[in-house]
């Protein structure tokens, strides 16, 4: 059996002779991750038959999505911002076009935690007002914020999740506790997600998870 080691991920890569930079969680590293996770050893998927590893070439594919198709290209548009998605098994892929459908069900990276630079501000503020007449504590948890901190872009705080639905703008966006803006949390995302299933079939559509 392998050994797990946590690392936090590169997110720079050379293409044809140019540096591109990709978010963390859908780069060629965290890909490596994924497929030792989520794949069996004979390249079956862990978790949706759609998806398996004997068709990389053209499964894996580098996004540069327009037009509502996927191509095999880094971003011209937003250079900055590039990832790999994982199509399923009923992708097609167009040799002269060189463009892949796939719209049904495709996989991409995601920071199950997000402690970026703005939400942090956020914690921190939450955690002074929490514990203003304890400093030790205040201390504690700050501490403990600056380790997350040092964790987000790590291999611990990535997961796959589907593309189609918007999962990951919803989580990123729109999961609000009352108080704060969006902190884009895996956990918020799932007590939301079993709350829609707890619905009665009439209820969905009117749902939170649905209507935003």
């Amino acid at each position: 059996m392998m050994e797990f080691k946590n690392k936090k991920v590169d997110n720079v890569k050379r293409i044809n002779g140019k540096d591109y930079t990709f978010e963390h969680d859908s780069s060629e590293e965290a890909w490596k991750h994924y497929k030792i996770i989520y794949f069996k050893p004979d390249g079956s998927s862990r978790i949706n038959s759609k998806y398996d590893l004997k068709n990389e070439k053209q499964q894996l594919v580098l996004c540069n999505y327009k037009d509502k198709k996927y191509y095999n290209e880094p971003n011209s548009k937003y250079t900055y911002v590039n990832r790999y998605y994982w199509l399923s098994g009923e992708a097609t892929y167009d040799e002269k076009s060189s463009e892949y459908s796939g719209e049904d069900a495709n996989l991409s990276g995601d920071c199950d935690f997000n402690f970026n630079e703005s939400k942090c501000r956020i914690f921190e503020h939450m955690v002074k007002e929490e514990y203003k007449d304890c400093s030790r504590m205040q201390k504690y948890a700050l501490d403990l914020l600056e380790e997350c901190k040092n964790m987000h872009h790590s291999l611990l705080n990535f997961s796959l999740m589907q593309t189609k639905g918007n999962m990951q703008g919803f989580k990123g966006s729109c999961l609000k506790n009352g108080v704060y803006a969006s902190l884009d949390r895996a956990d918020t995302l799932v007590s939301y997600l079993a709350s829609y299933y707890q619905l009665q079939e009439r209820q969905k559509d009117t749902s939170y998870i649905l209507v935003h």
